[in-house]
């Protein structure tokens, strides 16, 4: 099992409702959404959850019913952890990696 530096894995990615946006590339984001659940129950590093991030929303492409994955900072959850069913404007705290 490799071990994670606690200071680079910072990183949590959330499924939410879009709503009716529509994405067209993995790396797409919507303004806001409401809040499902984690999408992992671990946190990533940059790099991991960019790579989570393409495989899960790529796959989620192909869905009819849209969900969708999004990369939050942990340290915006200092106000208390983030929870489901909650709205929220993902422009606001949102890390999205760039598409490659």
């Amino acid at each position: 099992m490799r071990t994670q530096n606690p200071f680079q894995a910072r990183y949590q990615v959330w499924i939410v409702d879009p709503g009716q946006w529509a994405p067209m590339h993995w790396a797409d984001r919507p303004r806001r959404g409401i809040l499902i659940a984690p999408a992992a129950d671990r946190l990533f590093t940059s790099d991991e959850a960019e790579a989570f991030l393409e495989g899960f929303n790529t796959e989620l492409l192909h869905v009819p019913k849209q969900r969708w994955g999004v990369v939050v900072p942990v340290d915006v959850c200092c106000r208390g952890p983030l929870r489901p069913g909650r709205p929220c404007r993902l422009t606001s705290w949102l890390r999205q990696p760039k598409a490659k």
